[in-house]
């Protein structure tokens, strides 16, 4: 199955997670959101930007449609404290047949998401 690399993934895949490397040799897709996300924290960390270049290859395009869908998964979830770009990048997954790959505990327990640590 496709997996949708959502922000905590490419951190992990980033710094070198054993836990997420397989999942490269599948097919895989990320949005530019979740990208962002990427970017801000590499920026933060003070980490090499050229990391968030190699992750370009899988961004998939939002449908304008999905954000609407999103705002209402992030409201339904309010208590998790879900941003905005994984709410996106939640229902690019849905919507493009992917299971969302992710280490975030505010998608634990939701359902189409595979919770690797």
């Amino acid at each position: 199955m496709k997996s949708f690399l959502d922000s905590y993934a490419l951190v992990e895949i980033a710094n070198g997670n054993s836990a997420y490397a397989k999942y490269l040799d599948g097919e895989c897709c990320t949005s530019v959101f979740n990208l962002l996300e990427f970017a801000y924290y590499l920026v933060k960390a003070g980490v090499d930007r050229e990391k968030l270049g190699f992750f370009f290859k899988y961004r998939v395009e939002v449908d304008d449609g999905w954000l609407v869908e999103a705002a209402e998964f992030r409201h339904r979830n309010r208590k998790r404290d879900i941003s905005y770009a994984d709410a996106i990048g939640y229902m690019a997954a849905l919507k493009t047949g992917s299971i969302f790959l992710t280490g975030d505990s505010a998608f634990k327990d939701i359902p189409h998401v595979e919770f690797v640590k």
